[in-house]
């Protein structure tokens, strides 16, 4: 694999990364459908978030890494990826997956 094609595959990301993201923006929403609002977020907002507190469940824009927390009875979880609060699940965007695949082969040639 040459360097070109590693070089390729960051810029694509970055322009994936760029485009902004969609998150469900809810408040008392325990699931998602069609007529769940959906907001573009804005710089510095990175992420989609759904926290829960009381059985109350809201989604939003927000910040932060990947994964779940809980503190002061608060569940808070936070993804990286186009409508990615509207689950109970934490998407993986496709630039990881390809990524993933490509490190893996420059692994595999890199040991043969």
């Amino acid at each position: 694999m040459s360097q070109k094609f590693l070089v390729v595959l960051v810029v694509l990301g970055l322009v994936y990364k760029a485009s902004g993201l969609s998150c469900y923006v809810c408040g008392n929403c325990d699931s998602v459908d069609s007529n769940t609002p959906k907001l573009n977020c804005m710089a510095p907002l990175d992420a989609c978030l759904t926290s829960k507190s009381n059985g109350v469940v809201s989604r939003l824009c927000g910040t932060g890494s990947n994964g779940c927390n809980t503190a002061g009875g608060v569940e808070t979880c936070i993804c990286r990826g186009d409508n990615c609060n509207g689950s109970g699940t934490i998407k993986v965007t496709p630039i990881v997956y390809i990524s993933a695949l490509l490190l893996t082969l420059l692994s595999f040639k890199a040991i043969f």
